[in-house]
């Protein structure tokens, strides 16, 4: 799947076995990745619901924001590197 261009408002892409949607994510802006998780969750009845969520940070573009997964896995840059280590 490739999506191309920008949205001017905050979405969410819903992937389900007819096909795709572009949501609005408008009342999810702001909340941590638990809370959209749970909010997405609450408002669908399939049991099966994967999420991956960013948080205010991902939101605001921080380089070590982390993709959330259903809840406790994480996909992120590993943290901040350590003022010792050597550069390039």
């Amino acid at each position: 799947m490739v999506i191309r261009g920008r949205a001017n408002h905050p979405c969410y892409l819903r992937i389900h076995e007819r096909g795709a949607d572009i949501r609005d994510a408008g009342h999810l802006w702001g909340k941590d990745s638990f809370a959209t998780e749970a909010a997405l969750r609450e408002g669908d009845d399939d049991p099966a619901l994967g999420v991956s969520s960013i948080g205010p940070a991902g939101e605001k573009l921080v380089k070590i924001a982390c993709i959330n997964s259903d809840l406790y896995r994480q996909a992120g840059r590993g943290g901040l590197e350590p003022s010792w280590a050597p550069s390039g």
